[in-house]
């Protein structure tokens, strides 16, 4: 296997002992490529290399994406290639101009022929669908360059490397970030109504709450690409972030919703650093650097936001309550979640974060801003501000570490440093007045 490894270099050995390997055994080497790059080196080596790759090169680079992100991930990856504004031509005209973009997903992501839409994509759209698990890629790469050395800095073992099944994590969620955006470009979406119902009924609440962070995590990028003082006025979404209204142009739309865009916009403006150098670079106080930490900014207010409303008005507040405890409790009552331990596409179960903090409940309401829960024991229903505030606050770090994307074993270094985070704290209220410490927020 030696001798095949070496076949991305120049040497006419190395290409002789390439091209005397049996068509399949090629076909089967080209597969198992490293990344694109790494295949058109091997494809460009020799003629006869080049012809194999020709006569099966949709299914070489579809075997390439799902090694990437699972087959789980192929499907939406798929949705995210075919579902586009140029799809659906009619434009964000009315809220049922999304209802054919949200058909197309779930036949696609739910078909039990598996790859039957990957395996009828027409060239345009096979390169396409490369290019957009390329941008997938170099985010989760974005993600964990941020993540990484924090982790590290609470425990030493909790910062190495991601596995398979954390990458194919974080790179779902942004895939169906992608489709979430294109949809959300073709109508009207707002909370109460039905094309707002049925798209949020094909996720799962850990999905919803997986998209919502990479939305951040997006957000942050978007804010070093498309700096505030370069944009163009142009329409005003009344986006909420570090305390004032952000203008969005069509450039930085795009790229918000498009992956590989996004990465090429990046690279374009800012070269191959990542955004862990960009943090460091900028000049501001240990204090503020912190302090960024728990931000998750968000200019989708549709997907931060709760299910159950929020209102001023007392006697709708109250209704309001008494329908989020009838949810509580009908969701106590469900049979609770279990993490699937050989989860080898990391998308069959929950993940341990999610679960562990909420002591294997089903949680299926909240999301967002909205994720701890607010109906608390007999007793202890007056919060006050301050243990509010601490609750956002935790919640807001738990979100930015990752803990949504980690493995079991990841979550429990950190747990040991960060008490917390206990499990079941998600359902617990928050700490009384004089235990609350703010220390390391």
């Amino acid at each position: 296997m030696s001798a095949v490894h070496d076949t991305t270099g120049t040497g006419k050995g190395s290409r002789q002992e390439l091209e005397a390997l049996p068509a399949d055994v090629l076909l089967a080497v080209l597969s198992a490529s490293h990344n694109t790059g790494d295949l058109y080196s091997l494809v460009r080596s020799s003629r006869p290399v080049y012809e194999v790759f020709r006569s099966a090169k949709r299914t070489v680079l579809i075997s390439i994406v799902a090694r990437d992100l699972g087959w789980s991930g192929l499907r939406t990856a798929t949705a995210a290639t075919l579902i586009t504004a140029a799809t659906f031509r009619r434009g964000a005209q009315y809220e049922g101009d999304a209802k054919p973009a949200i058909k197309l997903y779930e036949s696609i992501v739910h078909d039990p022929r598996g790859l039957s839409f990957a395996r009828g994509m027409s060239e345009a759209e096979l390169a396409k669908l490369v290019r957009i698990n390329r941008g997938v890629q170099f985010l989760v790469d974005q993600y964990a360059a941020t993540r990484i050395l924090r982790l590290r800095e609470i425990h030493h073992d909790a910062g190495r490397e991601l596995n398979s099944r954390e990458r194919q994590r974080l790179a779902h969620a942004f895939l169906r970030h992608q489709v979430l955006a294109s949809i959300q470009s073709l109508g009207v979406m707002t909370q109460g109504t039905v094309v707002y119902e049925h798209l949020f009924d094909l996720f799962r609440p850990w999905e919803i709450q997986q998209i919502t962070d990479a939305h951040s995590f997006l957000r942050v990028m978007a804010s070093f690409v498309f700096p505030s003082c370069e944009r163009i006025p142009r329409s005003l979404w009344g986006v909420y972030l570090t305390g004032r209204e952000w203008w969005r142009d069509s450039d930085e739309q795009e790229a918000m919703g498009d992956l590989g865009v996004m990465r090429a916009r990046f690279l374009e403006k800012l070269g191959h650093k990542t955004m862990a150098d960009l943090e460091m670079e900028m000049d501001i106080s240990q204090s503020e650097r912190e302090a960024r930490r728990n931000m998750m900014p968000a200019s989708y207010n549709f997907l931060a936001a709760g299910s159950v409303p929020q209102t001023s008005s007392n006697q709708v507040a109250e209704q309001d309550w008494s329908l989020r405890g009838e949810i509580y409790q009908r969701e106590d009552a469900l049979t609770g979640l279990f993490v699937v331990e050989d989860d080898d596409d990391g998308d069959q179960s929950a993940p341990f974060g999610w679960i562990d903090g909420h002591r294997g409940g089903i949680d299926c309401q909240r999301r967002g801003g909205d994720l701890f829960r607010e109906t608390l024991p007999q007793g202890q229903e007056n919060l006050t501000a301050l243990q509010m505030n601490w609750a956002r606050l935790v919640v807001r770090q738990w979100r930015w570490l990752g803990f949504m994307f980690w493995d079991k074993e990841r979550i429990e270094l950190l747990k040991s440093k960060l008490p917390k985070y206990a499990t079941g704290w998600l359902t617990r209220p928050p700490a009384c007045d004089d235990n609350l410490s703010f220390e390391g927020f």
